[in-house]
């Protein structure tokens, strides 16, 4: 369908709150003691669970609908 580009600000930071989410798990991760293993045993589901549903709204944000490229069509 394609892809348009962000327009508001509101469009270009949706993509900073899953990011920053998935980042904050990649520090704590790293000072830690626990073993990379442990914390993806047990938390793998949990930052799935948490990043999919914003990754989602964020991907329907940024494609175009069909009635756009429907339209650009016709």
């Amino acid at each position: 369908m394609g892809i348009k580009r962000p327009g508001s600000f509101a469009e270009k930071f949706v993509w900073i709150i899953p990011l920053s989410q998935f980042v904050v798990y990649l520090l704590i991760y790293l000072i830690t003691p626990h073993d990379l293993e442990w914390h993806l045993n047990y938390s793998m589901s949990r930052l799935l669970i948490h990043l999919f549903p914003m990754a989602l709204c964020s991907f329907f944000l940024f494609v175009n609908p069909p009635e756009t490229v429907i339209n650009k069509v016709q």
